[in-house]
């Protein structure tokens, strides 16, 4: 489950757990304009939210675990 929290108040503002990830998230990443977060895990997959719905816009299956937010990040900005 990934969750989004207001910094001001602490409160939690949006729960990303629909469509979730099968095991651990090692990484997220937030596109250029903050709309779009990205969610890599254990699981060889990399999934795209759309943060003001909450919803999962894509599923990415890849063939070996990403480690490197760069990637995750050029990525991101391609969509």
């Amino acid at each position: 489950e990934i969750r989004l929290w207001n910094v001001n108040t602490g409160s939690c503002i949006k729960s990303l757990s629909i469509d979730g990830h099968k095991q651990e998230i090692f990484a997220l990443a937030f596109n250029a304009h903050d709309k779009i977060l990205a969610s890599a895990s254990i699981d060889k997959e990399i999934k795209l939210w759309d943060v003001d719905t909450g919803s999962c816009i894509k599923s990415i299956n890849i063939t070996r675990m990403i480690t490197d937010l760069t990637k995750i990040r050029t990525l991101l900005n391609s969509t």
